[in-house]
């Protein structure tokens, strides 16, 4: 069959007249100005819709030599979503598979591909994810040893998480007015709260955030800047 391009989303009256205001400054790819002055060839193949979903996944290591955290990180090809949590150690950890499996189910495919690189501790916890995972058929595809680029979409997340967590742990340390140890507990959350912030707040070139392609709709609940007291009513249990 043939490979047909996505055609962009229609936007909203009202995502035209800001986009139309603001002098086309932020590109849009349902613009047609937007795509004949500054439109690029795809830098990659385009997804079919009919093709399996794709997860990479990679460990990674945040922090100075000698005191590095080793962290997970999985991003979604599809969608562009992202996750990411820090590890106490590489392979099955029971923290670490309830945190990647549950977010597997929260996109939704009940059919995937998880590609990863073939380290024997990172295949250990996918081989793990995919016998828990009741109901979602798993594709486990493992990169050549050496072939960095064979498992470039997990890089890319690394990439992308990585750079996140300096600036969002600079920010806070100057608020705080010291260094933050790798340790502290709000250093071990600030991995996945920057996975989260990429995920839901960063607008894609169809005006569309990752985490709105994967539901459909932008993500609205109220939000504080990290490391900011903040008080709440306990969830009723009963």
């Amino acid at each position: 069959a043939p490979r047909v391009p996505p055609v962009p989303a229609k936007p909203t009256q009202a995502e035209q007249d800001e986009h139309y205001a603001t002098g086309h400054a932020a590109y849009r790819s349902w613009c047609e100005h937007c795509v004949k002055g500054r439109g690029r060839a795809s830098p990659h193949a385009v997804v079919s819709e009919g093709e399996l979903p794709e997860v990479g996944v990679d460990y990674a290591y945040l922090g100075p030599e000698g005191s590095q955290v080793t962290i997970l990180v999985c991003k979604c090809k599809r969608t562009g979503c992202l996750a990411a949590t820090q590890v106490p150690e590489k392979g099955v950890n029971v923290c670490a598979l309830a945190f990647f499996t549950g977010w597997l189910r929260g996109l939704g495919w009940t059919r995937l591909l998880l590609r990863s690189d073939n380290e024997r501790a990172l295949l250990a916890f996918l081989r793990a994810a995919a016998a828990s995972l009741e109901g979602v058929e798993v594709i486990e595809q493992a990169s050549p040893e050496g072939d960095h680029a064979a498992n470039g979409l997990a890089e890319v997340g690394v990439r992308e998480v990585k750079a996140q967590t300096r600036v969002l742990k600079s920010h806070l340390e100057e608020r705080l007015k010291r260094q933050l140890d790798w340790s502290e507990p709000l250093a071990t959350w600030l991995v996945r709260h920057s996975a989260n912030c990429l995920s839901r707040y960063r607008i894609q070139t169809d005006g569309e955030t990752q985490d709105s392609r994967r539901t459909g709709k932008r993500w609205r609940r109220q939000a504080v800047e990290y490391g900011e007291k903040a008080a709440f009513l306990p969830v009723a249990t009963s």
